[in-house]
């Protein structure tokens, strides 16, 4: 039987393996947490490493991707038909 570790969610994620919302706590064997980590690197912690430290990436990312607003992408209606 292969080693099973507790790993907590640090986001929202849905898989074919699962959908678990920030926080949640799972237990998976070493290769489901590789290839989960794999699908969206860094979204599974070790239970009992310290969130503040893996926290604080994630939050100065945030931030810097926020600072920047995205462009203005006004969608128009297609055009009418005119009768000829």
């Amino acid at each position: 039987m292969p080693a099973t570790k507790t790993y907590k969610f640090r986001w929202n994620f849905g898989s074919g393996h699962g959908t678990w919302a920030a926080g949640d706590v799972a237990t998976f064997d070493d290769e489901t947490a590789e290839h989960i980590n794999r699908e969206s690197p860094g979204v599974l912690a070790e239970e009992g490493e310290d969130d503040e430290e893996a926290g604080e990436d994630d939050a100065g990312a945030e931030t810097r991707q926020l600072a920047a607003p995205p462009a203005d992408r006004q969608v128009k209606a297609a055009p009418r038909k005119r009768a000829t």
